[in-house]
């Protein structure tokens, strides 16, 4: 989901959080993902977009 125009990252809506593109790319950040961490996200219906 993008921000509109005139929104800020801090106004995410109800069941969102911000990642920043820039954070995971240019710092060359990974987030550890385990089939068992996966496994947990499907059951409760978290998706990281």
């Amino acid at each position: 989901m993008y921000l509109e125009e005139g929104q800020k990252a801090a106004q995410a809506p109800a069941g969102y959080i911000t990642l920043f593109w820039d954070y995971f790319t240019a710092g060359n950040f990974q987030l550890p993902v385990t089939r068992f961490v996966l496994d947990i996200l499907k059951y409760y219906k978290f998706h990281i977009s």
